[in-house]
């Protein structure tokens, strides 16, 4: 961004915006579909295997969202 300064100005805020919604849907729908793994998983007649490696990949996904939220990798503002 900083090697083209024209890009630091309001003309280039939709691109940031757009990178800061996919951010959120990636982040929030990778927990979503985490949960929705689990539940599918837990509900049909998997081993205990399948079933602790759910858990895992929900715990994995609300660190990952833990991490983007504390670092600032999701936010909504264009202060440059």
């Amino acid at each position: 961004m900083f090697s083209d300064l024209n890009k630091t100005t309001a003309a280039f805020d939709p691109v940031l915006r757009f990178a800061q919604v996919f951010g959120f849907v990636a982040f929030v729908g990778g927990l979503l579909l985490a949960l929705w793994n689990l539940k599918a998983v837990w509900t049909g007649q998997r081993r205990w295997p399948a079933k602790l490696w759910s858990i895992v990949l929900v715990f994995c996904a609300f660190v990952m969202l833990w991490i983007a939220v504390t670092f600032h990798l999701i936010g909504w503002g264009v202060n440059y």
